[in-house]
């Protein structure tokens, strides 16, 4: 492992470079292959995380769960192009229906059976107001708080642990302060554990119909070494392949 003696001098890209292993060893989990529509958007969420976006991650995450709990209440037996059932307006319903409405429920049982990770989806729904359009910084905080992890964020060298604020404008530079980092990736975990039981409690299966270069671009991405050296390495192939 090269040592690093001092990150002062060094520029954007190189800064980037130096946090891509340890942002990656954070949210490293994949979910099994299902199609693009759910891979994708994980992919794009971890993608946006350890390339130190963590705004775009969290909205790609609220993406990727609101997408993945519509497509399973839909159907959770045929996945991919091999859906034949009627999608119904389920993707003009709320999530707070969609988790609340009698006519979901033997899906909803089958794919969320568990009370804990039941209470988490609804939580999390109500959080982003049933619409990821509204993940905006303030819903941000209110995710924080649905999910309990906002004392893990806070200015502990005020009086109140609790001291930013979801109305407070100075509160939501916070999140570019050092509040956005470790928040992202506590959501992206939560996320990616939550959508890995929901697709494990379905019938689904890897469709690969269309999508093999896709399945190949999700796979290998999380094969990939993320290391500094591992990276230096790559950004040669690609000088040396240009020259």
């Amino acid at each position: 492992m090269m040592k690093i003696i001092s990150s002062k001098n060094l520029g954007p890209f190189s800064k980037i470079c130096m946090a891509i292993e340890k942002r990656f060893s954070e949210v490293s989990k994949p979910l099994p292959w299902i199609e693009p529509s759910i891979n994708m958007i994980h992919l794009d969420t971890v993608r946006s995380y350890i390339f130190g976006s963590p705004l775009a991650s969290i909205g790609c995450a609220t993406y990727l769960l609101e997408h993945s709990l519509r497509m399973a209440i839909w159907d959770p037996i045929e996945s991919g192009s091999q859906r034949t059932i009627p999608s119904k307006k389920i993707f003009k319903e709320t999530l707070g229906k969609l988790l609340a409405d009698q006519k979901y429920t033997n899906n909803l049982n089958l794919i969320v059976p568990d009370a804990a990770d039941l209470l988490w989806w609804k939580e999390v729904t109500k959080a982003v107001r049933n619409k990821v359009n509204h993940v905006d910084v303030p819903a941000i905080f209110r995710i924080a708080k649905a999910l309990q992890l906002e004392n893990d964020y806070a200015y502990f060298e005020y009086d109140n642990p609790n001291s930013w604020n979801i109305d407070d404008p100075h509160s939501w530079g916070m999140f570019w302060h050092r509040y956005g980092d470790k928040l992202a990736s506590d959501f992206i975990v939560q996320v990616t554990n939550q959508v890995f039981k929901l697709i494990c409690n379905t019938k689904w299966k890897s469709d690969e119909s269309w999508w093999i270069s896709q399945k190949h671009e999700y796979e290998g991405f999380f094969q990939e070494s993320w290391d500094f050296e591992s990276l230096q390495r790559s950004i040669n192939k690609v000088y040396e392949s240009s020259a």
